[in-house]
């Protein structure tokens, strides 16, 4: 539950606590719900003004001082469920994001880590739960947030089937590779209790797991984020035959146009379709 910040307001404070209880009540994900207030957080932390009351020129202003256009494009989006909130429990009659042109919406490019980064990483001594977070990533396809919280309930070794929670809280079952499936047998992983637990109690971040994940490759030379190697599960899977939209389920996405947005062509495969041209190179005297 949302609690009060020195830099919030106990009124807004209040209110973000009745937002928070409608968004569970809609079964987001924590993650969502958590990046979401956060956002709200920060433009009233900005402006020195209750998110609530804030004027489409101070929003403008707060969205303008973001680095990038795929932070500025999130946080209007964070923004525009936090007004349609207002707006439908009326809170708030006019909406202010109407009188903003939003912010461009970024193109993603996928950016799989090369397979020789890879097994140099794997090849390095690893601590066995570091080992097994990047093994879940690249060749699981999971996010970070679902690596951190998965426990011993959540895997069926007979079936070799690992239920994950993913975005907007729903349960998927995602078959394991099967050398992935020997990987876990090995580390001799609590039944029932969190894989990845952490000293305070509960389950380590998913930032934990970024952490680790980026160390690993950087002790191997190579600087990368955790949630590349999810582009390269995507990749690698297309690249090796399968059809896109296997693939999609594999991901766990809901849309394919998702998808797309993690895979890419390999450059191999753009030359074998060139070769399918034909070319006539013929001259005339």
């Amino acid at each position: 539950m949302f609690t009060e910040k020195p830099s919030v307001s106990h009124r807004l404070t209040v209110l973000l606590a009745d937002w928070e209880l409608t968004m569970r009540s809609q079964s987001l994900s924590a993650r969502t719900i958590e990046e979401r207030i956060r956002a709200v957080v920060s433009v009233s932390s900005y402006s020195d003004v209750d998110a609530d009351l804030l004027g489409p020129r101070q929003i403008e202003q707060w969205l303008a001082s973001k680095p990038t256009a795929g932070t500025r494009w999130t946080y209007f989006t964070h923004l525009r469920a936090f007004f349609r909130w207002l707006e439908v429990t009326k809170q708030r009659v006019e909406n202010p994001l109407l009188e903003l042109i939003p912010p461009k919406r970024p193109k993603y490019n996928p950016r799989p880590i090369a397979e020789i980064h890879i097994k140099n990483t794997l090849a390095q001594k690893l601590r066995p739960s570091t080992r097994l977070q990047i093994q879940l990533a690249v060749v699981a396809g999971l996010r970070v947030s679902e690596i951190a919280s998965i426990t011993g309930s959540n895997y069926d070794p007979a079936a070799g089937v690992l239920t994950v929670e993913s975005k907007g809280g729903q349960l998927k079952a995602i078959p394991l590779h099967s050398e992935l499936r020997d990987a876990i047998n090995e580390m001799h992983l609590p039944s029932r209790g969190y894989w990845f637990p952490s000293p305070k109690g509960g389950h380590i971040s998913g930032k934990s797991v970024s952490q680790n994940i980026r160390e690993a490759f950087s002790r191997a030379g190579v600087t990368i984020q955790a949630h590349q190697l999810r582009h390269s599960f995507g990749t690698q899977l297309l690249g090796n035959g399968a059809d896109i939209r296997v693939v999609q389920t594999l991901m766990r996405h809901e849309s394919i146009q998702s998808t797309a947005i993690y895979t890419q062509v390999s450059e191999p495969q753009q030359s074998d379709a060139l070769e399918l041209l034909t070319y006539h190179n013929e001259r005339t005297e």
